[in-house]
Parts: structure tokens; C-alpha cells; sequence
């Protein structure tokens, strides 16, 4: 590390890269972690980058679809109510997109991703809402 206030610290951190081949995508995916080999192999460091993946994902929803990131009152019951609400909907969302997907498996992934459907769904939910009921 560089000097600070003319002292120059020598710590060391290691990291390890870790390489997934993904047959569907013929490729490698690389993974940086400090994580020991001991603790977690490859394939379970690839899981769990996975499934932190989906809650980033996840969150990233909730604030931008659901409005999540601006909340325009302090009242802690409002807020609750709005978060489960967001959460209920989020639920439903998901599942008529695994509903969706199961119908039209032949329809490319990357053209029909859950943030794409979550943006429809959004936009048409009270039309949506009203056709149900």
C-alpha cells in the first residue's frame, strides 16, 4: 500500500479466483473470494455468488419496481404496510413469470429476464388486478 501521513502499512490480503465452466453458455464465469478452499469448494462458491446475486436482484426490484427507495411517510405502520405489500406483489409477480416460462420455454432467456417481466407486470398490474376480480 501506498504511504499515508509517512507511514506505508504492509498487510497482505489474499484472494482467490475461482472458474465455473457453464456448459449452457460455453464459458467460464470467475469468481474473486477471499473464502479458503478449505472452507467452500469451487462449485459451492459459484452457488452462493449465485443466490447473492438473486437478493441483489431482489432488492433492485422491490426499490425501483415497488418503489421501495423513497417512501413518502415516517409512520412505521404505513412503511410495514407498504413493504408487505411490495413483498405480496413481488410473490405474485414471480410466480406468473414461472407460470409464463413453463408455457414458453422456447422463448431465449435474455429477452424475457425477471426484471423485464417485473417492469410489465408493474405497468399493468391494476389492469391485471381488474380482469382477475
Amino acid at each position: 500500500r501506498r504511504a499515508y501521513r509517512g507511514k506505508e502499512k504492509k498487510d497482505i490480503e489474499r484472494f482467490r479466483l475461482v472458474g465455473i465452466y457453464n456448459e449452457d453458455e460455453d464459458k467460464y464465469h470467475l469468481y474473486v473470494t477471499n473464502i479458503s478452499p478449505e472452507l467452500l469448494e469451487p462449485e459451492e462458491v459459484a452457488r452462493l455468488y449465485g443466490a447473492r446475486w438473486e437478493i441483489e436482484i431482489l432488492f433492485k426490484e422491490l426499490k425501483s419496481r415497488y418503489a421501495l427507495d423513497m417512501v413518502p411517510t415516517s409512520n412505521p405502520q404505513v412503511i410495514e404496510a407498504m413493504i408487505w405489500i411490495a413483498i405480496l406483489t413481488l410473490i405474485i409477480c414471480r410466480k406468473i413469470y414461472k407460470v409464463l416460462r413453463a408455457i414458453n420455454p422456447e422463448v431465449k432467456m435474455a429477452r424475457f429476464t425477471t426484471l423485464r417481466w417485473s417492469n410489465i407486470f408493474t405497468e399493468n398490474a391494476s389492469s391485471l388486478l381488474a380482469s382477475v376480480l
